[in-house]
């Protein structure tokens, strides 16, 4: 009885080794998980841009990181927000994980000027102008890299991101 006993204990007691390790490992892995997933803080810009007052959000790579640097446009749906896209996608995290500044424009009403005459914004609204301008702003005074400019868009957006590809290009 003894014996077992004292098989038993040696079991319990490599089982508190071996869970130990095991935790101590687990801890590791997250520490390093969320080091390496920290979000760049957002910097909010209200611009005047043609006749009306315009915003956007911008995430830039910490000042330990040099440039120039890519910069991504990600332009939100009809109805949405640049907000409520840097919300779904994992794009804020890019800037200190990539060193590549993410920038989150604001359609006007929610929506993008993408050259349709249908349920889109009014005919006067510049949106391929005020994203250009955001692009000169980002280029010259944030060191961005205007030979790696990329613009992505979900539906609304998507269909300005073709519009941008065919007036501004590359």
């Amino acid at each position: 009885y003894i014996t077992y006993l004292s098989v038993c204990l040696e079991y319990v007691l490599r089982f508190i080794i071996m869970v130990k390790s095991v935790t101590k490992f687990f801890i590791a892995i997250c520490l390093v998980l969320v080091a390496t997933s920290v979000e760049a803080s957002p910097i909010r810009h209200k611009v005047r841009f043609g006749n009306y007052d315009r915003t956007y959000t911008l995430y830039a790579p910490g000042k330990k990181l040099s440039g120039p640097f890519p910069v991504l446009i990600a332009l939100h749906g009809g109805g949405g927000t640049g907000s409520s896209l840097a919300g779904k996608t994992g794009y804020v995290a890019l800037p200190n994980q990539d060193g590549i500044i993410v920038v989150f424009p604001d359609g006007l009403n929610k929506r993008w000027n993408d050259g349709r005459t249908r349920g889109n914004v009014a005919g006067d609204v510049d949106d391929v102008g005020f994203i250009s301008s955001i692009i000169d702003y980002v280029t010259s005074s944030l060191n961005g890299d205007r030979s790696r400019v990329y613009v992505v868009g979900h539906s609304n957006g998507s269909m300005m991101t073709l519009r941008l590809a065919c007036e501004i290009g590359p």
